[in-house]
Formats: C-alpha cells, sequence, structure tokens
C-alpha cells in the first residue's frame, strides 16, 4: 500500500492555510465529524467547496501519516528502553517508568476533552508505587552503607583480636569466623 505524505498538489485542501487544516484535522480526529459534516463547514468557514470524496481520501492519508507517527515515536520509545536495559540493566526499569511518564502524557495531550481517566489513574497510581519502591530501596542501600561502616570501625576498634583468632591454628575457618562474628556483634544474634 502506497502512503502518501500529503494531498495532490492540485487538491482544494491544498488551498488551505496549515490552521485551516489543523482545524480540519481536530474536526476529523478529535471531534469525529463525518465527511458531509467538513465539506459543508469547509465552504461555510473558509469558502472552499470540499467534496466528500476529498475528505476522505484527506482523511485516510492523514491517518496513515499520524499512525506512521505514533510507530516511530513508539519505538524510539522502545528503543530508548532497550538501550538502558544493553548499557546498565539496572536502569530498565527506570526506563520503563520514564515510557510510561511518557504515554500518560501523551494519552492527556492527545484527547484533552475525552481524558481515559481510568487509564491515567492506573498508569499514575503505578508510578506512584515505583516511586515508594524507589524510595525503600534507597533507604535500605543507605541502611547498608551505614551498617557496612559499623562493621568497619568494629573490625578496626577489635583489629588486634579479629587478627590472634584468625592465626589461632587450634580453630578450623568455620570456627574462626564463628568466633570473629562473635566478637564483632556478640552472642545474642537473630537467627
Amino acid at each position: 500500500m502506497k502512503i502518501n505524505s500529503k494531498p495532490l498538489s492540485t487538491s482544494r485542501l491544498m488551498a488551505l492555510s496549515a490552521e485551516h487544516r489543523a482545524l480540519l484535522d481536530n474536526l476529523l480526529f478529535e471531534q469525529n465529524l463525518s465527511y458531509r459534516g467538513i465539506s459543508n463547514m469547509s465552504l461555510a468557514k473558509f469558502g472552499v467547496r470540499l467534496s466528500t470524496d476529498a475528505v476522505r481520501t484527506y482523511y485516510k492519508q492523514t491517518a496513515q501519516k499520524r499512525t506512521l507517527d505514533r510507530i516511530i515515536n513508539g519505538t524510539k520509545s522502545a528503543n530508548a528502553v532497550v538501550k538502558a536495559f544493553t548499557d546498565n540493566p539496572a536502569d530498565t526499569y527506570q526506563a520503563v517508568l520514564k515510557v510510561i511518564g511518557q504515554i500518560v502524557f501523551e494519552k492527556a495531550i492527545d484527547s484533552p476533552n475525552e481524558l481515559e481517566i481510568r487509564a491515567i489513574r492506573e498508569l499514575m497510581t503505578l508510578l506512584i508505587s515505583a516511586r515508594r519502591e524507589d524510595i525503600q530501596a534507597r533507604r535500605f542501600s543507605l541502611d547498608r552503607e551505614k551498617w557496612e561502616f559499623d562493621v568497619v570501625r568494629a573490625c578496626q576498634q577489635h583489629h588486634a583480636e579479629l587478627q590472634a583468632i584468625s592465626v589461632d591454628k587450634s580453630l578450623d575457618e568455620d570456627a574462626r569466623l564463628l568466633a570473629i562474628q562473635r566478637r564483632l556483634f556478640g552472642t545474642k544474634l537473630p537467627e
């Protein structure tokens, strides 16, 4: 199937200004006005007589172009996710969240009069949950860093004792590790 990017230069639609064609697109795609309605409106509003066949052809060509544009934009988003995953698998989750955010934004822009509230609410709930999980992960990471720092400090404070345990030939490897663990953390360890 051949896809034309614009109507023929001889078309009366080409006589319309870009502003008028934008209005025509809005009436066709957003307000779903009939071809006959568009034909009547163009004569009354723009002084240009358009046949319903011309409007139908324009609609088909424009719909194809809009579909291609959406596919291209979707491909760009998908490629961004794949690139993020390839570069750093840990960042993939964030890349997917950015794509979801973009989808919500596009839905709000594409049909402001007919917002799909349920879909947008579900996607926003997902984004909020993801944000909470990210905060929890960061908190866990910070707690782990603090714990590691405390372990290093304890090792430094008990360096001489730990060294003595490490060279004690009367203990096997597991017994040495258990002795070091008890020296650093005490005897009442959680199980």
